[in-house]
């Protein structure tokens, strides 16, 4: 019975983004240091052409190149008044890092700045941006988060009104970092990051049934360790989201 109830939570619109198909969103991508950065001019293409993929229009996926510490705050201020959107994505490639003693990634804007990533997302909170209260936002991050490089492990298996509602200012939001804290993420010069490229293929594959989220992220991570051979990179994912949410097309 236990188990059948899970089942059921799953199947249940309720426990879920209501986010119809094709998805109505809006798309932010921010890519600096664009010719330091070989290839990063290609993760641009990629997701942009993902999520125009999965449905958003071409006017509401914005692309910034180089942007300076005062542009980025004056986008993403921009960014904040949206609309009426059921998704909300940023896409932010950069040089970063985390700042020395503290357990906060930072990335760079293209005057060197370090921009703190929680700084970025809490624009966005439900309290800081009425317009997506409630909504998932999601970012995505292709930055460094240190200067160590990863390595293998060899291992053995064992085995009809609506009343008002109440949500917190921090929730209904999911960060995804290229890498995990203290590493490296790789970019290959003519074809870009491995870390957008699976993410990209994994989210707009279509889908029998929903698919959460979480599962097409953690399914690009394993194909980020299993397929990419040239260096060895580990993502990361942080999330606050209330319910179950599914971008990817049907089949």
């Amino acid at each position: 019975m236990q188990t059948a109830g899970k089942i059921d939570d799953l199947m249940d619109d309720r426990n879920w983004y209501p986010v119809k198909k094709p998805i109505k969103g809006r798309g932010i991508i921010i890519n600096n240091f664009t010719e330091k950065r070989k290839g990063s001019d290609k993760d641009i293409q990629t997701m942009s052409e993902a999520l125009i993929k999965l449905g958003f229009s071409e006017e509401d996926v914005n692309e910034y190149q180089d942007l300076s510490k005062e542009k980025m705050e004056e986008v993403i201020k921009a960014a904040k008044e949206c609309g009426n959107f059921d998704v909300f994505m940023m896409i932010i490639g950069s040089h970063g890092g985390r700042f020395e003693n503290e357990d906060r990634s930072f990335v760079r804007s293209h005057d060197g700045v370090k921009v703190p990533v929680q700084d970025i997302m809490n624009h966005f909170s439900n309290e800081n941006c009425p317009t997506l209260a409630g909504k998932p936002k999601i970012f995505i991050v292709q930055a460094c988060r240190g200067k160590r490089e990863n390595e293998l492990v060899k291992y053995q298996m064992h085995s009809a009104s609506v009343p008002e509602k109440r949500i917190t200012k921090g929730s209904d939001m999911l960060l995804v970092q290229s890498t995990v804290p203290e590493y490296v993420s790789w970019r290959i010069p003519d074809k870009g990051s491995p870390f957008i490229h699976y993410i990209s293929k994994r989210l707009t594959e279509p889908t029998p049934i929903k698919r959460d989220f979480h599962s097409t992220c953690v399914l690009a991570f394993n194909d980020l360790i299993d397929e990419y051979t040239n260096n060895v990179q580990a993502a990361e994912m942080t999330s606050s989201l209330r319910k179950l949410l599914d971008l990817n097309p049907r089949m």
